[in-house]
């Protein structure tokens, strides 16, 4: 096999992986556009610790939310919600969930 052979098939290779990996459904764990489900959890260390959400592939949110549900949510800690956010940012490589509503579930 010619070197241009290689060159040729390696490029048509890397495009095919690339194609295939922006085709995937990654961050399955948000069902729909604005909700994700989990568990109620500090990180960090005081006193920058923060509370957060996480789903069941062990995917960390960080939440940002009003300081009468952050104080309601601090005493649920390890309970199942249901985060409902109206946005997200990313801060330090993290996604941050602007959150609107949380509901307490029932983990099935």
């Amino acid at each position: 096999m010619t070197t241009k052979k290689i060159i040729i098939g390696s490029v048509f290779a890397f495009f095919i992986m690339l194609f295939l990996n922006s085709c995937c459904s990654c961050g399955g764990e948000i069902k729909n556009e604005n909700t994700v489900k989990g568990y109620i959890t500090m990180v960090g260390n005081e006193p920058f610790a923060r509370l957060a959400v996480m789903v069941d592939t062990n995917k960390v949110y960080l939440l940002d939310c009003d300081s009468k549900l952050k104080e309601e949510l601090m005493k649920n800690q390890g309970a199942y919600y249901t985060i409902e956010f109206k946005d997200s940012k990313y801060e330090h490589g993290t996604t941050v969930l602007i959150v609107n509503k949380a509901i307490p579930l029932n983990k099935k």
